[in-house]
């Protein structure tokens, strides 16, 4: 019998008339029949050495191939037939197969089981196509970026992926990894949506639009796995949609697979490895009550400020105190109308408002135009325009909500 590797093995075959079984990985088909006298090997399951000269099995008997992600058999115009789970296939006609099958070639009598190490899949969703069935290459280093705010969790994928070969930066938070991303290029992010302040998608979008390298692929492992969350997730940018609790199989073949994808598709992207290198630590998440996040179009670095009561937007005011004053000077605030003393975000407990400070060019809160010094709360997400200065403010707190100031 040829030499086939029993690794990872996608069948197993156990025969009436021997107490053997043979587990083999199907990469694209198998051919199962008799080693012709002349030939040193077999180029598939040789059985022979199971009586199939004696029980009638043909040379060339029957062939199992993947079609999609099922197993077919076909007869190939064999002398006996083949038989499966009593029905008699016509010769060259697919026939699709299940674990347990009762399997007749000739006279042998082999009962199949499919692979249930493996486990079943919890893909949820996916923009691109993958082949999960090959067993995973090793990693060579690569440093995987996974963002989870459960530590368990986050320790098990760490080890699980480390053992294949990676190199792991753990974080907590959106804004812990948008820090590491702008100092760092991960091969790929594992990533949760439910975090502390700011939403998992939104890091998705921050990368697709706003970092050096938007094809990165990203990888979601959520709890939630109802459809609106995934379509979310794909329009957000996430590349494959993995459903709480993740098959750990699983999650080790699609990290592999879309790291070798996305090295094959940007060769650029490799990098000489460095001996002596340190392994890279957790990172702390930095979540506060009093933090704002605020990302300025078009531009590549977020700005994070502390509200310690309030704080004033706009540009380039001498006389201002810097821990009360954000200067917008930098991000082209003069061109797009910002005044000097614009507008001001005040914080009251875990919410913030903000609020128009008579400004030439008016403020806007997700289109609305406010008056001068109308109170407006923020939440998550909000789109803040200072004239033609277009921000997303992002809060690193459950807010409550906050009624406008009369």
């Amino acid at each position: 019998m040829a030499n086939l590797p029993t690794n990872d093995w996608t069948v197993e075959f156990n025969f009436a008339h021997s107490s053997e079984s043979v587990r083999i990985y199907i990469k694209n088909e198998l051919l199962l029949g008799r080693i012709e006298p002349t030939q040193a090997i077999f180029g598939g399951l040789d059985l022979t050495p199971y009586q199939g000269a004696e029980l009638g099995v043909s040379r060339r008997h029957a062939v199992i191939q993947w079609q999609g992600s099922h197993l077919v058999i076909s007869d190939l115009g064999s002398d006996n037939g083949t038989v499966v789970n009593g029905t008699r296939l016509q010769p060259n006609t697919p026939h699709r197969i299940s674990d347990g099958d009762t399997i007749y070639l000739g006279h042998l009598k082999l009962t199949l089981h499919m692979n249930t190490d493996y486990g079943l899949s919890t893909i949820k969703g996916k923009r691109v196509e993958l082949n999960l069935l090959t067993p995973p290459a090793k990693g060579k280093g690569q440093r995987i970026l996974i963002v989870e705010d459960d530590v368990q969790i986050s320790k098990l994928y760490q080890t699980v992926i480390e053992n294949e070969g990676y190199t792991v930066q753990v974080c907590r938070d959106v804004v812990s990894a948008i820090r590491i991303l702008n100092h760092n290029t991960p091969a790929l992010i594992l990533l949760d949506i439910r975090l502390p302040g700011v939403h998992g998608l939104e890091l998705c979008r921050y990368v697709r639009r706003d970092t050096e390298c938007p094809t990165i692929p990203i990888v979601i492992a959520s709890a939630l796995t109802d459809d609106e969350s995934v379509q979310q997730a794909m329009s957000a940018g996430a590349d494959l949609y993995l459903a709480k609790p993740l098959n750990i199989k699983e999650l080790v073949r699609v990290t592999a697979a879309l790291i070798q994808k996305h090295e094959q598709d940007n060769p650029a992207l490799h990098t000489k490895k460095l001996a002596g290198t340190a392994s890279l630590d957790f990172v702390a998440a930095a979540s506060r009550n009093d933090t704002i996040i605020i990302f300025v179009d078009g531009q590549r670095e977020p700005i994070g400020t502390v509200v310690e009561k309030e704080i004033t937007l706009g540009r380039g005011n001498p006389g201002a105190a810097p821990r009360s004053y954000l200067d917008l000077g930098a991000y082209g605030a003069f061109d797009k109308g910002v005044s000097r003393n614009h507008a001001r975000i005040r914080r009251q407990a875990k919410s913030f408002i903000i609020e128009d400070l008579d400004s030439a060019n008016g403020t806007f809160v997700n289109g609305h135009s406010l008056a001068n010094q109308e109170a407006c709360p923020l939440k998550n997400g909000d789109e803040v325009r200072l004239g033609d200065l277009r921000m997303h403010i992002y809060l690193l707190a459950e807010t409550e909500p906050v009624l406008p100031a009369h």
